[in-house]
């Protein structure tokens, strides 16, 4: 889906093959709401492996950010934004942004 991937400021902006921000049709945006620890795919369901939210909500969050790129999918004009500054003190540098990137880059969902 992303053929390029940027970061502004506490968001990562995926593209498919929008060239220029007036090209495109839709934005969307997913908010980040924990931050994403985990090295492997196996790993996003596994509260242990988020900092920050609820017990029990790790699933909703890799759902929400399957849902955001599933749905830029759709439209090879759309813009996905993952969404999140760096809340968890835990995380050290690591946004709840680059962490839902990285987490679909693991899934493989950003290909």
């Amino acid at each position: 889906m992303a053929e390029k991937t940027a970061m502004l400021g506490s968001s990562i902006v995926g593209t498919s093959s929008v060239k220029n921000y007036k090209d495109a049709k839709y934005l969307l945006i997913v908010p980040g709401h924990a931050v994403y620890v985990g090295r492997e795919a196996a790993s996003a369901h596994l509260d242990d492996y988020w900092i920050g939210g609820f017990k029990g909500e790790a699933k909703f969050y890799t759902e929400h950010a399957f849902a955001g790129i599933s749905e830029a999918g759709k439209d090879e004009k759309s813009i996905l934004i993952f969404s999140g500054g760096q809340t968890r003190e835990k995380a050290g540098p690591f946004s709840e942004a680059q962490s839902y990137w990285a987490l679909s880059d693991q899934h493989l969902w950003l290909t």
